[in-house]
């Protein structure tokens, strides 16, 4: 994610009311911008592989100051597998886990009742290819956010970070 992708996804994170959803932690960095980001709110992040185990120095989490940590819980799970279980509304949930078609409709289908009145759902790497080589992948990433979406409006996008607001 770059610099102008993780100033929107901090003022959506600023702007949502409720806690948030992380699907994709990687190694913790959108974690600690959306618990930067969300006030007194808890933010749950969810991926099959734990970030110390992605980078096993994980230097962004470990030097994150500790009041921020705090907010973030890590899970180690299938989003799909834990959204079946999930009880509560999330004020936004923000995508960036497998980045093939069939991964993304079941995240969106799994999660998307999650959300709360006028919550957000926030997609990385849809649209606009970070790459030459991922210019397909993103057109079919946008093209299963579209299809998957009724009932939302797109609300911003910048470069390849998408927000959809729940009508």
């Amino acid at each position: 994610m770059n610099l102008l992708e993780a100033g929107l996804l901090f003022k959506v994170a600023s702007l949502a009311t409720g806690n948030i959803l992380e699907i994709g932690t990687c190694i913790g960095g959108s974690s600690v911008l959306l618990a930067a980001a969300s006030g007194d709110r808890k933010v749950y992040s969810v991926d099959i592989v734990s970030c110390s185990e992605r980078d096993k120095n994980a230097e962004l989490v470990r030097l994150c100051p500790t009041d921020i940590l705090n907010k973030i819980e890590f899970i180690v799970e299938r989003s799909a597998v834990l959204a079946k279980r999930w009880d509560k509304k999330m004020g936004l949930i923000f995508i960036d886990g497998s980045h093939n078609p069939p991964a993304l409709c079941n995240d969106i289908l799994s999660w998307k009742s999650h959300v709360s009145d006028s919550g957000y759902m926030v997609f990385h790497d849809v649209g606009v290819p970070t790459t030459k080589k991922g210019a397909g992948l993103a057109k079919r990433l946008l093209k299963v956010v579209k299809r998957n979406m009724i009932g939302w409006r797109k609300v911003d996008q910048v470069q390849s970070l998408l927000v959809m607001q729940k009508l």
